[in-house]
């Protein structure tokens, strides 16, 4: 299911259907098989072609987060020390908290976020952007320790394909009565971005 090579990566790929915690004990397992028990370093996590799954990190020791190529996917990220990249990803909500979040070719997607700086998205369209809400155990100190209890940044995206003085069409704020609550966040799977969208419609 997952893998640890030499440099610290945390990799999960090509899964489907699957319900992934990464939790303290996650890590210090797979650590333990590179450093002999001793004190863990940080460790960046590759998620990549993914389809119809859970993933939640709860732990205090990510570095840099990179999601590619998932489709259909409910990503609970914990807060990360440095930054998230999101490549080819479709149909995803995911829960980001980080210093640095850039976006590429991704689509129909809803980001939850809490960022130090401006989001940055390339060549992408559809997606929904809102206030960062995932709580767990443990993650007020995770935000602390990852520096991150001061960020604000959702809302100011940077479109780096739209030059005009006008909106990029690519992002939307996501309306209150779309957005994901707290209490949804305990009955995982998350419904697709699609999914979500017909409900509210037929609701009005």
């Amino acid at each position: 299911m997952s893998n640890l090579i030499g440099d610290g990566r945390l990799i999960y790929e090509k899964l489907t259907n699957e319900h992934i915690i990464v939790s303290v004990e996650t890590i210090e397992t797979h650590l333990s098989k590179l450093t002999d028990g001793l004190q863990s370093p940080t460790v960046n996590l590759l998620l990549k072609d993914c389809s119809h799954c859970t993933i939640r990190t709860q732990c205090p020791s990510l570095g840099a987060v990179r999601l590619e190529g998932l489709s259909n996917c409910s990503v609970l990220l914990g807060p990360c020390s440095t930054s998230v990249y999101l490549e080819g990803c479709r149909h995803c909500t995911v829960f980001i908290a980080c210093h640095q979040l850039r976006v590429h070719n991704c689509s129909d997607s809803d980001l939850y976020v809490k960022v130090q700086s401006h989001p940055i998205i390339e060549d992408c369209s559809g997606l929904g952007f809102a206030p960062y809400i995932y709580e767990y155990e443990g993650s007020e100190a995770h935000l602390q320790a990852a520096d991150l209890n001061a960020a604000t940044c959702w809302d100011n995206v940077v479109d780096f394909r739209w030059h005009k003085s006008s909106a990029s069409p690519n992002w939307r704020v996501i309306p209150d009565a779309l957005r994901v609550l707290a209490a949804d966040l305990i009955s995982l799977p998350l419904p697709p971005v699609a999914a979500k969208e017909v409900v509210a419609e037929r609701e009005s």
